[in-house]
């Protein structure tokens, strides 16, 4: 066998042992993340009034409890579960009629989890359900309960050791009254726990 011939028999034998080493590590890889996890999550954000919304306020601030329930799909975990929170915004100097308003939703979320290496993923969440809204006004005036339909879309990035993850998070969120809707735009730091 000529010289050319040996240099691509050891070329081939080299990628194909590449190969097989990259398999096995790829299988080695996907057995780090279990097929399935349950995911208690808590989330902080402060909230900014859009421009789409008809209720003016001037800050606010969200807390938001998740229960998911987590399996892999691809490369990264789909996950389904609930949420309840609370979001506290208080209007502006320039209203008539200055008050707080609370929205405690409760709702259905669904998200997605994108693992790029072993510990740093992308996050993608959408949730929807009811809110209940209670207005207090500073004056003498009754103060009004609701309870309307909501929905919230968020996009972040974490980073993920062992059975706790951060990221960090932003989104928006619309609730829809009678005549008008509340749209704000949130960001925050959410942690959560898998056992």
């Amino acid at each position: 066998m000529n010289e050319s011939g040996m240099v691509k028999k050891r070329l081939s034998i080299f990628i194909l042992f590449f190969i097989a080493a990259f398999t096995c590590y790829g299988q080695e890889e996907e057995s780090i993340l279990p097929s399935s996890q349950l995911s208690l999550e808590l989330g902080t954000s402060v909230v900014v009034p859009l421009p789409l919304s008809s209720v003016e306020f001037a800050y606010g601030a969200m807390n938001t409890l998740y229960g998911n329930y987590r399996f892999l799909l691809g490369p990264g975990y789909l996950g389904i579960g609930g949420l309840i929170g609370c979001t506290f915004t208080q209007s502006t100097a320039e209203t008539s009629s200055n008050y707080f308003l609370f929205n405690f939703p409760l709702g259905i979320s669904v998200q997605y989890l994108l693992f790029l290496t072993d510990s740093f993923f992308l996050y993608t969440e959408v949730n929807g359900g009811y809110s209940l809204n209670m207005i207090r006004f500073y004056q003498v005036l009754p103060d009004v309960t609701t309870f309307k339909p909501y929905v919230q879309a968020c996009l972040g990035a974490g980073i993920y050791s062992k059975d706790i993850s951060v990221s960090l998070i932003a989104g928006s969120m619309f609730v829809f009254f009678n005549n008008s809707q509340l749209a704000v735009l949130t960001s925050g730091v959410r942690l959560a726990y898998t056992p």
